[in-house]
């Protein structure tokens, strides 16, 4: 056993033990053969709301407009929305992206930016805040 390396703690269950091709490396990181280290990502939990919001997304006028990176909107006429949350506004610049106000501008754009080519979507609560929190998860 020359090429294994002493390590303080024993590998977490599963892991192989660390050798000179594999260092030990801390925990939730993995150590590439060049010897640097990468972080090991994992999917992201999802709720049920942000489930239901991104079906409505997908099955409602949202998507003859707007586009989502992995998504099956690819409209054109509206901006994507792939990184929404990474804006500080929306509706150009008239409001702070918020939840509050991502909520009137789904429902009633006129109320934000009057004029606004964006339709108002007029849906109920439970739609309104599930789809919100689908858009809340685009960063």
């Amino acid at each position: 056993m020359p090429d294994e390396i002493k390590s303080a703690a024993p590998p977490p269950e599963g892991e192989p033990k660390p050798t000179a091709d594999r260092p030990a490396t801390p925990g939730g990181m993995k150590a590439t053969p060049g010897g640097s280290v990468q972080s090991e990502t994992k999917p992201a939990q999802v709720s049920d709301a942000v489930n239901e919001g991104r079906r409505i997304f997908e099955t409602t006028a949202c998507i003859n407009c707007h586009s989502i990176s992995g998504s099956v909107a690819d409209g054109r006429f509206g901006p994507d929305l792939t990184h929404l949350m990474s804006r500080d506004t929306i509706a150009s610049g008239a409001a702070p992206n918020n939840s509050e106000n991502l909520k009137m501008w789904i429902q009633d754009p006129d109320s934000i930016k009057p004029g606004s080519l964006m339709p108002a979507m007029k849906l109920n609560d439970h739609d309104l805040d599930t789809l919100t929190a689908y858009l809340e998860t685009l960063r």
